[in-house]
């Protein structure tokens, strides 16, 4: 089983892995870790790790894209939404590139034309 397909597994399972402020895998809801599925994340943390920066890098750059596709007009307030963003879904990375994926193909609406 490669990364992607390991961190699908344990989704299947009801279980979200995020980055944590200090760069470690956090684990939600923790009622639903099972030694079996600890000791998977543990055998393959490193690996883990490089596809979840990976995903949060993606989203980071997804929402900036988004943003400047619906004006940029927000750019002193951007680093502060992107880390609301990451904070609120850390939970759920999937589900917010999935959404942030979706804005960025949308054509946005121009009040002004």
């Amino acid at each position: 089983m490669n990364t992607l397909e390991l961190l699908h597994h344990i989704q299947n399972k009801g279980i979200h892995l995020s980055l944590t402020v200090d760069d470690n895998i956090e684990v939600y809801p923790r009622s639903e870790l099972t030694d079996s599925i600890r000791n998977l994340i543990r055998d393959n943390k490193r690996l883990l790790l490089i596809v979840l920066r990976q995903k949060q890098a993606e989203l980071k750059q997804l929402i900036k894209q988004v943003s400047t596709n619906y004006g940029g007009d927000d750019e002193p307030f951007l680093e502060e939404y992107i880390n609301d963003v990451l904070h609120d879904w850390s939970g759920d990375l999937q589900t917010a590139l999935a959404c942030f994926r979706g804005l960025d193909k949308q054509q946005p609406f121009n009040k002004w034309k």
